[in-house]
């Protein structure tokens, strides 16, 4: 996936099938709930992605949170905004 294609307003459209069903199966896995760990997680992999031009890694992300109805940390992520996940307490 290019930049441009990434930074277009439907990013799951470049997405494969393949990878759409995979995100799905891992939310139903953990019942389409994400504890803040695993948020916090994907926003580490998603830095990392935005790091490393992986805008494909990064759109998956995006697509697994936004199934699961995490579309406003999806769009913090899309705009850089890790902090907010870095600053959530850890619970153990």
């Amino acid at each position: 996936m290019t930049k441009e294609q990434y930074e277009s307003h439907r990013r799951e459209a470049f997405l494969t099938a393949k990878e759409k069903q995979r995100e799905e199966t891992l939310n139903r896995k953990c019942g389409h709930a994400l504890t803040q760990p695993q948020v916090r997680n994907l926003a580490r992999k998603h830095e990392a992605a935005a790091g490393a031009g992986d805008y494909r890694t990064m759109a998956r992300i995006e697509y697994r949170l936004g199934q699961v109805c995490l579309r406003k940390e999806a769009d913090c992520m899309r705009r850089g905004e890790y902090g907010s996940f870095k600053n959530v307490e850890r619970s153990t």
